[in-house]
């Protein structure tokens, strides 16, 4: 019983030892901890990693950067502090409104440069509306995760996302201004310029959309309108020859609205009260289809096969 004693002693004596020598070994630390720096929120430009749909979504700090990689999105415009975005009533509360991001998406599309009063061409009917690029895209709101919000920050965003969904290469940024859409961007309907399914642009198709005019009580003649077309895809490509030397046909489209809100083909002069609305795009050559978007593309190759 003693031996077996002492050798107890002797293995806690020599664990207590240990516990000492290693104490006196160790540097000693003084100080608070401190938190590692948080990332900081995006800004302008950077691009979505992750995918995010309408409606205001909150992201990890890894879901937006670089545009040098597939992307989902871009930041149009980062509000400091969510509560600076307007809100809009939901139900017995609120909530933001993304329908704020449509001025940041405006401008960085730069839309004004083909919009009526900037002086480089024709692209006004002689009606009351003018043609109008489209505007690409859906716009929707970001914001912090919880981590990033335990960490002081209160930021959302504005970003825009491509109807067709994504990833997608390339950016939106100035497209209107010497930029070059991406194919998720573009509006391509299915069967004619005024068609109301669309498919995607990178795949084949026949037809795209560049313009549109306003609800008007008038529209220009058919001529007319076909001329300011013109000049608006020329533009609004780049190309120098907007027809491709016969291989794209400019394509205009009227609609008339009814009373309850459909709408068919015609001119609301030929239906009195009802407004009417013109489409301006291309179409290709029977027996060719498209494989990406026109604008921007300039004189590059035709995406055609």
């Amino acid at each position: 019983m003693e031996r077996r004693r002492s050798g107890g002693l002797l293995v806690l004596v020599t664990l207590l030892l240990a516990l000492v020598v290693a104490r006196l070994a160790a540097p000693d630390v003084t100080g608070s901890p401190v938190a590692a720096p948080f990332p900081d929120p995006p800004v302008v430009g950077q691009c979505l990693l992750q995918d995010a749909r309408a409606g205001t979504v909150e992201l990890p700090p890894e879901a937006y950067g670089d545009c040098g990689t597939a992307h989902f999105g871009e930041v149009l415009r980062v509000y400091e502090d969510g509560a600076q975005v307007p809100r809009v009533a939901f139900g017995a509360s609120s909530r933001p409104d993304d329908e704020a991001c449509d001025p940041a998406l405006r401008g960085y599309v730069a839309i004004g440069q083909l919009s009526p009063g900037n002086d480089r061409g024709n692209y006004r009917t002689s009606g009351y509306e003018p043609w109008w690029p489209l505007l690409p895209g859906d716009f929707a709101l970001i914001g912090p995760d919880t981590l990033a919000r335990n960490a002081g920050q209160h930021w959302m965003a504005c970003v825009v996302l491509p109807r067709a969904g994504g990833p997608y290469a390339g950016t939106v940024a100035g497209v209107y201004d010497g930029g070059t859409m991406p194919a998720a961007y573009g509006t391509c309907p299915s069967d004619s310029v005024i068609g109301v399914r669309t498919v995607p642009c990178d795949g084949p198709h026949r037809f795209e959309l560049f313009a549109t005019t306003g609800l008007t009580y008038h529209l220009d003649d058919a001529e007319q309108l076909h001329r300011s077309c013109a000049a608006f895809v020329g533009t609004a490509s780049g190309a120098t020859v907007p027809t491709a030397d016969g291989r794209l046909t400019v394509s205009v489209g009227v609609v008339v609205y009814d009373k309850a809100g459909y709408r068919h083909p015609g001119r609301p002069e030929d239906v009195g009260e009802s407004p009417g609305q013109a489409y301006c795009g291309v179409a290709a050559e029977q027996g060719a289809e498209l494989t990406g978007t026109l604008v921007g593309l300039g004189d590059a190759p035709l995406p055609v096969r």
